[in-house]
């Protein structure tokens, strides 16, 4: 089994994922999890060793790192970057229930469970994917992109680096969804959506942007 840490300590679901990895074939030793901020000593039963910090230690030299920082694509992209820093490779967590038949995957990228993606589609570097979210043939999602619970996108969609967007919504085939976009959960896009844009409604209109 290969040394796991896991960076961030505000998403439970990850040990989860990563039981569920385990259950199928085990893979992961969860030897802790490194969290810049938290004052806890453990995370989910498992133990909160530090900050940053950790990844230079040499005990830890041969640990692959889990990015568990959602909360916004900017924070993801910083995790990340220290991963890279310090020398170490980035997890890619995917659920037993996932196909990934004729699929491009980058690194670092997070699957829950029942996510649904077609042929065709080219996954980014840490892009996350939440529950049941459904990414139809030949989508192109950008690195660090974020794509909530129950999330569809149909056919032929373009999601750009650091795109965001919120359970439930739906996005019409053949569009593009801009760098740093926001789209709002419940939100139905029927037109492209520019660069650092927030959308929502049915159909989804800009609004002032509020990340």
């Amino acid at each position: 089994m290969k040394k796991l840490l896991i960076y961030g300590a505000s998403y439970p679901d990850i040990v989860n994922l990563i039981d569920a990895i385990n259950q199928d074939s085990p893979e992961w030793d969860v030897v802790g999890v490194i969290d810049d901020v938290s004052t806890q000593e453990d995370f989910l039963g498992y133990p909160i060793l530090g900050g940053h910090e950790v990844l230079q230690q040499r005990s830890y030299g041969d640990c692959v790192v889990a990015n568990n920082v959602f909360s916004r694509p900017s924070a993801r992209r910083q995790v990340a970057d220290r991963i890279a820093e310090y020398g170490h490779r980035a997890a890619s967590l995917i659920h037993p229930s996932v196909t990934l038949r004729r699929v491009k995957l980058g690194e670092g990228v997070v699957m829950m469970e029942g996510v649904k993606i077609g042929a065709g589609s080219v996954v980014g570097n840490f892009v996350a994917a939440r529950y049941n979210a459904i990414i139809n043939h030949d989508n192109q999602i950008g690195n660090f992109a974020f794509l909530g619970p129950s999330v569809t996108l149909c056919g032929h969609v373009t999601v750009g680096d650091g795109a965001y967007i919120g359970a439930g919504a739906v996005v019409r085939e053949r569009l593009q969804i801009g760098v740093d976009a926001m789209v709002a959960m419940g939100a139905v896009v029927v037109s492209p959506v520019a660069d650092r844009t927030t959308v929502m409604g049915n159909p989804a209109r800009p609004r002032e942007l509020v990340r």
